[in-house]
């Protein structure tokens, strides 16, 4: 049975660790010169020789900041073109911060002052940013190369001040976004192409030729949305640094990789896993400024027209109006309808020899709907039921012996992630009926308005397993040999978390102990190479189970 997920060996990028789930943020270090900190202003951070940011920026933190709180905002860095860089990358008279009145008081504007001329910077200084909207802390880099050069920004610099920013500002690692105009555009379509899965979604308007012609097929589940000018060829660059048609096709390459999976290795691996749909507008006799109504809509309006159909790249493409009743707030609306699910599988799981079942409870974190999918990578035969809210019931399993099962999320806009669990059962004890623990933790419902099922490790003979309001869970499987046989369950979602369940630790039980862990239907048939109607087989020896399950999760815009 072709498996349409990503193994661990195709997936390219970066994948949102557990530890960085806004259910369970890191403790963050101290905002840079914490003490100036200037919320709903922007502020300019200059680089030094001891600085640990590896590049001068801008900031912009919301009006309501407080940094005693706990709140976790996203980030949005954007990307300045050509006459935003500079080689000097001070504030006036070399002080460390600066302020934009300070850069508007000298008599040149050079260095890092360069910076804000463009992108959301614009409409902050405007005073038309609205912190409701448009929730960002916006970190605007300096690309440190000659004025008007044709020099790119360095990706793996972009991507150390990404991580800078995520370990010391309070920003939630799942809504990380990049924007990017004219020479920022090629940028973000340059470090897309090398760390795709590192944001959620990103624009480009426009955005120019970069040397991975097949970037579209690298974006992995980041969501694109590109503006380009029909007449914006060759801007003020570079000769060809600019073409719609080479924009248009990656936008085609993204959605339809399997037109062009025999030119790229890339494409070919795009067709075996979930992506959201990328999205092209190309605006009418605009040349080099599609920024103006792509971005700067709040002052400008949305007036310029759109193709609604290919004009002159000679194929169709995923061409977007730019409706502003369907995005009243521009491309920042559209931003902030994705995040990449979080998704931890929990601490290595220890069930004790006198016990018949446990329960993997995972944290699972997301805005949208999604689906869990179980899969066992190693160990014996062993009977697998799925429950509503992400939990794994094991039952049939072998003592004295070590499995590794892994769990893959993908939510509504088809962006995804995965972790896997270690379980070791250890020997089977004979005399039944006293209680032990494996010291797992007590679970709860956490990370605000989001969406959680959370729970830790810990199993208990006789105990009582998962508490909470869903019914039901799925079919059970049982691998063993070369068969598999597979289930899945639905239900729907409710403030208590996904799947309508209060979170809940993952638990073992014996026999004679009662368990509340959704899904009581247990398939224990491993006899055969049919398995069960509606199951998989995968490949290789030995085979594993595989399982699905659809739960929704509360569905939120959060600060």
């Amino acid at each position: 049975m072709h498996r349409a997920w990503p193994s661990r060996g195709n997936v390219i990028g970066f994948a949102v660790g557990a530890a960085l789930l806004a259910a369970a943020a890191p403790a963050h270090a101290e905002i840079p010169y914490a003490k100036g900190v200037t919320p709903g202003e922007l502020r300019g951070i200059a680089l030094t020789e001891d600085s640990p940011w590896p590049a001068s920026y801008w900031e912009y933190i919301p009006s309501d900041f407080d940094p005693d709180g706990d709140t976790l905002y996203p980030m949005l860095m954007t990307l300045g073109g050509i006459g935003t860089m500079d080689t000097v990358s001070v504030c006036p008279d070399l002080a460390q911060t600066c302020t934009v009145a300070q850069c508007e008081a000298e008599p040149a504007i050079d260095g890092l002052c360069r910076v804000y001329r463009r992108g959301p910077a614009v409409e902050i200084r405007q005073g038309v940013w609205d912190d409701m909207e448009r929730p960002f802390i916006v970190i605007q880099p300096q690309n440190r190369e000659p004025t008007f050069s044709a020099e790119d920004y360095d990706r793996d610099e972009l991507d150390a001040l990404v991580q800078f920013v995520v370990d010391n500002y309070p920003v939630d690692p799942r809504r990380l976004y990049i924007l990017g105009n004219s020479q920022g555009g090629r940028a973000t379509y340059q470090y897309l192409a090398l760390y795709a899965r590192r944001m959620a979604a990103a624009s480009a308007g426009p955005g120019g030729v970069i040397a991975e012609a097949d970037f579209g097929c690298r974006l992995q589940d980041t969501a694109l949305w590109a503006f380009h000018g029909e007449n914006d060829v060759d801007s003020n660059v570079a000769p060809g640094a600019f073409d719609p048609c080479f924009v248009a096709r990656n936008i085609s390459r993204a959605n339809e990789p399997g037109l062009y999976d025999d030119v790229y290795e890339t494409c070919a691996d795009r067709m075996d896993i979930p992506f959201p749909e990328a999205r092209m507008t190309m605006f009418q006799n605009t040349a080099h400024n599609a920024w103006t109504p792509g971005y700067e809509n709040v002052t400008q309006g949305f007036a310029t027209a759109a193709w609604t159909a290919d004009e002159m790249c000679g194929f169709e493409t995923n061409w977007v109006q730019y409706d502003p009743l369907e995005y009243a707030d521009g491309v920042y609306t559209w931003l902030l309808e994705h995040d990449r699910p979080g998704v931890d599988a929990g601490d290595p799981l220890v069930v004790p020899g006198d016990v018949d079942t446990a329960t993997i409870t995972p944290v699972i974190v997301d805005d949208d709907a999604w689906t869990a999918s179980w899969e066992q990578l190693s160990g014996p035969a062993i009977t697998m039921t799925p429950g509503m809210d992400g939990t794994l019931e094991l039952s049939e399993f072998d003592y004295d012996a070590t499995y590794t099962f892994r769990l893959f999320v993908v939510d509504a806009d088809n962006q995804w992630d995965e972790d896997t669990v270690e379980v070791t059962i250890e020997p089977e004890v004979s005399e039944g009926g006293s209680s032990s623990s494996s010291g797992g933790d007590t679970s709860t419902s956490t990370g605000g308005d989001d969406s959680t099922s959370s729970g830790g490790s810990s199993g208990s003979s006789g105990g009582s397993g998962t508490t909470g309001g869903s019914s039901g869970g799925g079919e059970a499987s049982t691998t063993a040999g070369g068969a598999t046989t597979s289930g899945s369950a639905s239900a729907s979602g409710s403030d208590d978390g996904p799947g309508g369940s209060d979170a809940s630790p993952s638990t073992a039980s014996d026999s004679n102990g009662d368990t509340s862990e959704s899904g009581d239907d247990t398939d224990t048939d491993a006899s055969g190479p049919s398995g069960s109607a509606g199951g998989c087989t995968t490949g290789g020896t030995p085979s594993f189970g595989y399982f699905a399950l659809l739960a929704f999760g509360l569905v939120r815009r959060r600060r």
